[in-house]
């Protein structure tokens, strides 16, 4: 089982809280602390609940309430070696893990892969449970090159633009032309169609939801976002990761 639900995705903040029904994550930690606590509470969580939180890589967005949620509860923190070198998780309550590489907690496998962004070792995540359901989070990312995706139960993945959406939004001046580069850079964030690439190629029987996340607020439309993706992967169950969303899919797990 699968119990998601979001607390914020974009720009102005990330944590998405996920049970997988042997272990309690939270995907990244871009909000204050009380805004985290703010959300558990809806899920009947508090945050002395958490076992781990998988932090993608060390921009303010997604570690805005890192440091406080482990200095004041211990909390472990699963990241690459390169992006702790930003955030100094201290020895204690650090859990290194690195490109292709499986930590195994709580009847629970985690596995990384690297990703293209301008941090120095950015990864994303994939999440199997003790009766092999498994979760993808892979946020942030500039390209769809090199990303081969297995088959998952629930995928939470970046969209952040489209390429019509962000030249308008270029051309009337809503945002800068390096905030253009940097967006469309490789390194930068990923475009609809991308997203849709890796999503083809990779989802299968056992797929039961898609989560479009970190959509810009200036070159993204969810609306469009989720017709498209619908239409082009023939296959319906899918959201865009704003406030509130809940999702909860799969097997109850029997964990004695």
């Amino acid at each position: 089982m699968f119990d998601v639900t979001v607390f914020n995705s974009g720009s102005s903040g990330n944590c998405i809280y996920v049970d997988t029904g042997d272990c309690k994550f939270l995907l990244d930690a871009g909000l204050s602390i009380k805004d985290t606590k703010a959300g558990l509470r809806g899920s009947g969580v508090r945050l002395s609940d958490i076992d781990y939180i998988l932090v993608t890589h060390g921009h303010s967005d997604h570690v805005k309430g890192l440091k406080n949620i482990v200095e004041k509860y211990d909390t472990k923190v699963i990241t690459s070696e390169g992006e702790n070198l930003i955030l100094g998780i201290p020895a204690s309550s650090f859990v290194k893990i690195s490109h292709r590489k499986t930590v195994e907690i709580a009847n629970t496998k985690v596995t990384a892969y690297k990703i293209w962004h301008d941090t120095p070792e950015a990864l994303c995540f994939s999440v199997e449970n003790s009766i092999g359901e498994k979760l993808l989070y892979l946020t942030d990312c500039g390209t769809d090159e090199g990303i081969d995706v297995e088959e998952h139960d629930v995928y939470i993945i970046e969209a952040n633009y489209y390429t019509e959406g962000i030249l308008k939004s270029l051309q009337s001046d809503v945002i800068k032309v390096f905030q253009y580069n940097r967006t469309t850079s490789g390194t930068g964030h990923m475009e609809l169609n991308q997203t849709l690439r890796i999503l083809k190629d990779s989802i299968g029987d056992s797929t039961k939801h898609i989560i479009l996340s970190h959509l810009s607020s200036a070159n993204g439309n969810g609306d469009l976002f989720k017709q498209k993706a619908i239409k082009h992967l023939g296959f319906e169950n899918v959201d865009i990761a704003t406030s509130g969303l809940h999702v909860k899919v799969g097997e109850e797990t029997n964990v004695f």
